[in-house]
């Protein structure tokens, strides 16, 4: 999204700082990503993304004249008006605001407790769905953003009515008890809930943004889950189902890659191909390095070999329709599930053998990759 908005900030200038013959702000802006295009500084998918949420039907009513200034009453009316905000003097008066606010805090803060929560709630939660529904009516520019904002704001809110009534929501849960008896658990049906909640919108909006939060809730549905903590990223499984995880992520990248290839609804499956070919690929991935890993006791050979088949796989896709990142993430994980075994290997013989042969292979592998990297990339990349 950094991206889109440094294209922005690029298309504003394009619009007020140069000079143009008559031309609308729609025809200059599309100009502009046109020749961001062709000089290689985005790909022709980031170009038509900037073009779906930057460059509105109004953009092409709206005339440039020579000498820089642009026709129209009602969007620039408005673009003034919201520059007018950033004023010094409008600055001074909400920094004063801001002093009188604390001044008076104590008995103000007093009376926000004397109202019931649930009015709170229900003013939020009112306001942030009709932002999602309406997002014009607050920024027609950024209309996305609006949208982006409020989807999230609508689950949070949501979440805040779910724990401050406790009681009532375990009881709402209690009714669904039975969906535990054929394997859903409510962790599972919430995970479905959001995929096709984010999935929505990701094809609604054309947003591959959204898109990626549907493919973590997919994820989610088979208990993978990427959680940070201070300094560290934990990758792994709330449950331990390995089995249905790959079944189901390989399913998802079934259905991808033949849709792509037969060119059904591909429209809609490009808003889901970056959190499948990163995200889903991480999900397989983790869970077969895991599961192949030696301390691992279940079923680690049928692991191993479907770990070593995915890879190879996942190179040969690489080369035919490329899903380059898929590979990489692949080839990544094989290289730490090989590092991890010669330093088991090794260290079995004594410590000594264990530093000496695991030093020299993480040598070798190091020069391997610094010599041989690139040019693998370069032929799995032009390959077909």
């Amino acid at each position: 999204m950094s991206f889109i908005r440094m294209c922005f900030m690029f298309l504003l200038i394009s619009v007020s700082g140069l000079s143009f013959s008559a031309q609308s702000v729609g025809e200059v802006k599309s100009t502009f990503v046109e020749q961001m295009t062709q000089n290689g500084y985005i790909t022709k998918g980031q170009a038509q993304e900037i073009k779906n949420k930057l460059i509105t039907s109004s953009d092409f009513s709206v005339e440039i004249q020579s000498q820089g200034v642009v026709k129209g009453d009602d969007t620039i009316q408005k673009t003034v008006s919201e520059h007018s905000l950033l004023s010094f003097s409008n600055f001074l008066i909400i920094a004063g605001i801001f002093l009188v606010v604390a001044f008076f805090w104590k008995s103000i803060k007093n009376l926000i407790l004397q109202v019931p929560a649930i009015i709170y709630q229900a003013v939020f939660l009112s306001i942030s769905i009709f932002a999602t529904i309406y997002p014009e009516k607050f920024s027609s520019q950024y209309a996305f953003y609006v949208v982006l904002f409020a989807s999230i704001m609508n689950l949070v809110i949501i979440g805040w009515i779910a724990a401050t009534y406790s009681e009532i929501t375990e009881k709402i849960l209690g009714m669904f008890k039975f969906l535990e008896k054929i394997g859903l658990r409510p962790e599972t049906v919430l995970s479905a809930w959001l995929m096709v909640y984010f999935g929505f919108f990701a094809i609604t909006y054309q947003s591959q943004l959204f898109g990626f939060f549907a493919t973590i809730a997919f994820s989610s549905i088979f208990s993978f889950v990427i959680v940070s903590f201070p300094g560290m990223i934990g990758l792994g499984q709330t449950r331990n189902i390995p089995a249905a995880l790959i079944v189901g992520h390989l399913a998802a990248f079934a259905a991808f890659i033949v849709m792509g290839l037969q060119g059904v609804a591909t429209q809609y499956t490009q808003y889901f191909a970056t959190g499948i070919q990163y995200y889903c690929t991480l999900a397989i991935g983790v869970t077969l390095l895991i599961q192949s890993s030696f301390w691992s006791k279940d079923n680690r050979g049928i692991y191993i070999m479907a770990f070593i088949a995915l890879t190879l796989v996942a190179n040969f896709f690489a080369a035919t329709i490329n899903l380059t990142a898929t590979a990489a993430i692949m080839n990544i994980l094989i290289a730490i599930w090989i590092i991890e075994w010669v330093g088991y290997v090794s260290f079995s013989a004594g410590a000594l053998a264990g530093l000496l042969f695991s030093g020299v292979s993480l040598i070798g592998l190091g020069i391997f990759i610094d010599k041989y990297s690139a040019p693998i990339l370069t032929a799995l990349t032009t390959t077909m």
